[in-house]
């Protein structure tokens, strides 16, 4: 039900602009609706890899051969099959819910090395507003506070009791974990360093991109991992 409703609120939102434009000749609120979907990911690369294991397993069974899973090796179009198939289905509660398809239908796959990666990449290089530590690249949020000054805050409609307690949380898991984290630090040539560990350099920031890890046997762009 949450989703459903997240979409039907995005769906009045969205007719509620149309007839306003509609009803406007002097509005200049053209409403364009883009609707990314998520067809890769760690969930859905583990489902494909176990699929395809217990494909191998019964046809181990069936053939009475002994095989082994640990050397499963899955190639990218296990995973964007399966995503397609639940896409499929998403649609069709899309439409139950009678809301208007989206202009515009983005998947990550589509769009990882001409336009994710360089992103991810220039933030890092370039804006010095991220960071690379064992597990992936994060984005920097002080480091983006630092940058923009009195413009504007990251997360500024975050009530101050939630995000005092993220920091209290932050500081003291990693307390327990004999690690010291500098929070005062601001200084962005040193917070934007790559990281020899997966400690995140502030509670609030966010992966950006996940290496590949150890079990999994396919990946999306080599050089980023």
């Amino acid at each position: 039900m949450g989703h459903a409703r997240t979409y039907v609120c995005l769906d009045i939102i969205r007719r509620v602009l149309t007839n306003s434009k509609n009803n406007n000749n002097n509005s200049n609120k053209d409403v364009l609706f883009v609707l990314n979907i998520t067809d890769i990911d760690d969930k859905i690369l583990q489902a494909a890899k176990e699929q395809e294991e217990e494909i191998e397993e019964k046809e181990s069974s069936s053939s009475q051969t002994h095989t082994t899973t640990t050397n499963t090796t899955t190639s990218l179009s296990a995973p964007i099959q399966l995503a397609r198939r639940f896409e499929r289905d998403f649609w069709r509660d899309w439409d139950a819910l009678h809301c208007l398809r989206p202009h515009v239908v983005t998947r990550v796959t589509e769009h990882v090395e001409s336009h994710i990666v360089p992103f991810v990449q220039n933030l890092v290089e370039q804006q010095r507003m991220a960071y690379e530590t064992d597990d992936g690249v994060y984005f920097d949020v002080r480091a983006y506070n630092d940058r923009m000054g009195t413009m504007t805050k990251y997360g500024k409609l975050a009530p101050p009791a939630v995000s005092q307690d993220i920091h209290l949380d932050f500081n003291n898991n990693n307390n327990n974990n004999n690690t010291t984290i500098n929070n005062t630090n601001t200084n962005t040539n040193t917070t934007n360093n790559a990281s020899s560990n997966h400690i995140k350099k502030d509670p609030r920031d966010f992966v950006l991109w996940k290496k590949r890890k150890p079990d999994e046997t396919i990946f999306l762009v080599e050089s980023m991992g």
